[in-house]
């Protein structure tokens, strides 16, 4: 089950990084770490591949964390104008336990995978409605807060 509580993050797709730093900066007053590029074995619609997105969170520890992710053309990471909001990323204990709960009308669609293909960390699903949630491991990710 999916816990309000373990939200620890939004997750917002830009156009490009910097520009949305400035801007989302300036509105919410928080800084930035610097923008880091990810390499990622995923598993999604076009099969096992490496993708290498850019991404970056607020500085500060905030109840929830902004998450600034580069838009990447033809993945789950690709956005239309201007940026959109993602995802909700939640800690789960168990990413695999937590795909095999997923409800009617949940849909898994992509997951990261380790260096043998097994499923590794975290996940983005999303429901009817069009809510996608990240879930990530519980201790998978460094914690955000300093």
């Amino acid at each position: 089950m999916i816990v309000f509580e373990d939200i620890y993050h939004v997750g917002i797709i830009v156009p490009d990084i910097e520009a949305a730093m400035r801007e989302l900066g300036s509105r919410f007053g928080v800084g930035w770490r610097d923008p880091s590029t990810a390499n990622v074995l995923v598993r999604d619609h076009m099969g096992e591949r490496m993708l290498s997105p850019r991404v970056t969170f607020c500085d500060q520890s905030t109840p929830i964390a902004l998450e600034l992710i580069e838009a990447l053309p033809d993945t789950v990471w690709q956005c239309g104008e201007g940026s959109q909001l993602h995802h909700f990323g939640l800690y789960v204990d168990s990413v695999e336990e937590a795909i095999g709960d997923l409800g009617a009308g949940m849909t898994l669609e992509m997951a990261g995978l380790d260096r043998d293909g097994m499923l590794a960390g975290f996940c983005y699903v999303n429901d009817a409605v069009g809510v996608r949630m990240e879930l990530v491991e519980r201790g998978g990710l460094p914690p955000l807060k300093d």
